[in-house]
């Protein structure tokens, strides 16, 4: 029986290997260059903190928005079956436009039978200067404008 002789490959040289990675570039480029890609929607550091509650009584209020340094303080009164309740919120930023979603959660223990107004204090701190935009959304209202955070 005869013995084969297996020629030895030698490693592609590495012009060959740039040329496979241009392609591959191309290539991809060619099928997402045409889909638009969104920046991430990131969750925002916030505190929220139940600043009053009472039964309804006259005027309710509306949103109050005011920047403070750094940071955006946002002012919510929200009507309740009853007061006691505490408010809540979420935030989000996305292209520079910052989303606050504020709710309610009942407290324990016994509680007045009335109409309550929860007054709400949410505050994100640490902004980069700059212009926001800003939506504010409870269970009863909503606002949308535009802040601006100084350096």
């Amino acid at each position: 029986m005869a013995k084969r002789k297996y020629a030895k490959s030698k490693p592609p040289p590495l012009v060959e290997i740039a040329a496979v990675i241009l392609i591959l570039a191309i290539a991809t480029l060619a099928v997402v260059g045409n889909r638009t890609f969104q920046p991430a929607e990131v969750s925002v550091p916030i505190t929220a903190e139940t600043i009053s509650s009472a039964c309804i009584s006259g005027e309710r209020g509306e949103i109050g928005i005011t920047a403070a340094g750094s940071s955006i303080v946002i002012t919510v009164p929200i009507e309740t079956p009853t007061p006691c309740y505490e408010v809540r919120a979420e935030a989000t930023m996305k292209e520079g436009t910052i989303a606050v979603s504020v709710s309610t959660d009942p407290k324990g223990g016994f509680c007045a039978q009335c109409l309550g107004i929860v007054v709400g204090r949410i505050t994100i701190p640490n902004l980069s200067p700059g212009t926001y935009g800003l939506t504010v959304a409870t269970p009863s209202s909503a606002a949308i404008t535009t802040i601006m955070i100084e350096g």
